[in-house]
Order: C-alpha cells, then structure tokens, then sequence
C-alpha cells in the first residue's frame, strides 16, 4: 500500500516531465562497483541512493536501464569456490552467496529490491537467478531491508561465477550498503 501511494503521489508530480512518442530501447545499465569473493570472504559496497523510481519497471523484464541509472545500482560480484573433491557431493561443491541490502535510515522508510542475474566479467545480465522485493517496513532497523541468497555450485570445470546484481530504489533516501558473503 505504502508503495503504490509513494508511485501515485511521485506520478502526479513527475506527469508533466513525461514526454510522448515511442519509447526508447534502453542498453544495460553499466557495473558501478565490483566484488571479488573467495569462500569465507565478506564484503561490501554502498553509496546514496536517490528518490522515487523506477517508472520503467515491466515484470520480470525490467533491467536497469541507461546513464545515469539514478534508480538503481549494479554491483558486479565474482565468486570463486574452488572444487576439492573431498568436500563434493555427487561431483558437485556448493557454497552460498548471502547478499544483504541495508540503510541507516529505518526500513519503514526506505523500499529496495534486488534482482540478480548470472553473467560474466564484463556485467552484462544472463538468466535472471531470482529476486527480492519485500515491502518497506518489513524488517527492523539496522537490519537487511532486502536480503537474498543464491547458490553457486562448482564442478571439477567451473569453479568461478559472476553475478549482475541490481539494488533497486523503489523509494530510498539517504544511504544504502550491499553486504556480501560466500560461505559453506
């Protein structure tokens, strides 16, 4: 509810800023910050977020999209769990990337989502691994807004992973931090 009055009061007062015609095709949003993890890494990325946005959010769709890309940011994490196969199981090695979007002003404020996509070391977005967009007051303060975990599975031949992950402002002030880890 609190997000649909925020989209509707911001629609009336950005009306007269949309301009008519066919809409543009927008190109990926480039990579803003990169993390590199090795199983037992944390690490963590943040800056300002700004306002009420997005306004070109299409279902599963939607990618951040152009420059600047005010409404989102696009943290590109490499993670490397090398395979040892007395650790496998049925020829596979797994390992948990827990990914935890946060803010010093209350959650009852501020609205994120996160959408993660595989990809690779230049940041464009793969196959969408999954997303999370709980509503605004959801948790407590100090504590993840948005928090997702996507599990990276290594084999004797592929041992390093890239994910595009995208934290979006749906209505965010102040600042936002994306907290990392890789474990087992």
């Amino acid at each position: 509810m609190r997000r649909t009055i925020a989209l509707l009061a911001a629609g009336f007062i950005g009306a007269g800023a949309i301009a008519a015609g066919p809409a543009q095709e927008q190109q990926p949003a480039p990579v803003g910050y990169e993390i590199e993890l090795q199983l037992g890494d944390t690490d963590s990325v943040g800056g300002e977020s700004a306002g009420i946005g997005p306004w070109n959010w299409v279902g599963d769709d939607y990618i951040c999209e152009g420059t600047p890309h005010e409404h989102c940011e696009v943290v590109l994490v490499r993670v490397e769990n090398a395979y040892e196969e007395e650790n496998a199981k049925k020829g596979r090695e797994r390992a948990n990337l827990d990914l935890c979007v946060s803010s010093s002003i209350p959650p009852a404020i501020n609205d994120f989502a996160i959408r993660v996509y595989e990809s690779d070391e230049s940041g464009e977005p793969g196959d969408l691994v999954g997303s999370e967009d709980g509503s605004a007051g959801e948790f407590s303060s100090g504590e993840c807004n948005e928090k997702m975990t996507v599990i990276a599975t290594s084999t004797p031949d592929e041992s390093v992973f890239y994910y595009r992950v995208e934290v979006i402002f749906w209505a965010a002030v102040g600042d936002w931090n994306l907290d990392t880890a890789f474990t087992q």
